[in-house]
């Protein structure tokens, strides 16, 4: 007779979906609202609006929103700078640190995704946009 396996003794491992929070749409879409209006543009077209959301298996860290790419990746190496001394080995916040003090942004924000997770939690970035259409009727960015 084979043996038993005993799954009360063994809980089944789940890795957490890289998929934003119901509730991380709603401050997502929050903090557009709160940095200049639905799509607000240079030239006061509605073109897209990038967003970042830095989340645990449990919780969400940080959101960032821009009508600009480049704004988008500042925002996120500043919270890179701040969080790589407390979550990252030390080798690793100091590439993290070289990067941003080089110039090197994305490669900075790279890095610290690449190897977060290895001393502490896990944290994941999931980006998108969000179309002006879409935040000129919320009922539209919410179904993306």
């Amino acid at each position: 007779m084979p043996p038993m396996k005993d799954s009360a003794t063994r809980p089944e491992i789940t890795r957490p979906r890289r998929a934003i929070p119901p509730s991380a749409i709603d401050v997502a879409l929050d903090e557009v609202v709160g940095t200049g209006g639905a799509g607000a543009q240079p030239g006061g077209g509605r073109g897209d609006v990038f967003v970042a959301v830095v989340h645990t298996i449990d919780s969400i860290c940080f959101v960032a929103a821009s009508t600009l790419r480049d704004e988008l990746l500042r925002q996120l190496a500043g919270y890179v700078r701040q969080r790589a001394p407390e979550a990252l080995w030390a080798a690793a916040a100091a590439r993290v640190h070289a990067l941003l003090d080089g110039g090197e942004l994305e490669a900075a924000v790279d890095h610290y995704f690449a190897t977060v997770g290895q001393r502490w939690d896990e944290e994941w970035l999931v980006t998108g946009s969000v179309s002006g259409r879409a935040l000129a009727t919320p009922m539209l960015a919410l179904q993306r």
